[in-house]
C-alpha cells in the first residue's frame, strides 16, 4: 500500500510551490509592464505618424509654393525684358519739349 509521505518531503513541496508562485507573479508583473510599455510606445508611434504625416504635408506645400514663386520669377523677367524703355521715352519726350518751347520762343 501506500507508504505516509514523509513531513520533510511535503514540507520541501510547500516551498517549492512557494517559489513557484513567486516566480510566477514576478514573470506576471514583467509582462504586465511590458505590455503597458508596448502600449506607451504604440502611443508614441501613433503621435509621431501624425506629425510626420503632417510635416509631409506642409513640405508639399512649400514645394508647390516654390514651384509658383520659380514661375512667377520667370514671368516678371519675360515682362522686364519686354517692357518699353520708358526712361528713355520720357528723356526724349523732354528734350522734345524743350526744343518745340526754345523754337516757338525763337520765332516770335
Amino acid at each position: 500500500m501506500t507508504e505516509a509521505p514523509d513531513p520533510a518531503t511535503a514540507l520541501e513541496l510547500e516551498r517549492i510551490r512557494g517559489q513557484l508562485g513567486e516566480g510566477f507573479a514576478k514573470i506576471e508583473g514583467g509582462l504586465a509592464l511590458l505590455v503597458q510599455r508596448s502600449d506607451q510606445t504604440d502611443r508614441a508611434l501613433g503621435h509621431q505618424r501624425a506629425e510626420l504625416v503632417d510635416q509631409d504635408r506642409r513640405l508639399t506645400e512649400l514645394e508647390r509654393a516654390q514651384s509658383a514663386a520659380g514661375d512667377l520669377g520667370g514671368r516678371v523677367n519675360r515682362l522686364e525684358a519686354r517692357r518699353w524703355p520708358l526712361p528713355a521715352i520720357g528723356a526724349l519726350t523732354g528734350v522734345g519739349a524743350l526744343v518745340i518751347a526754345a523754337a516757338s520762343l525763337l520765332h516770335h
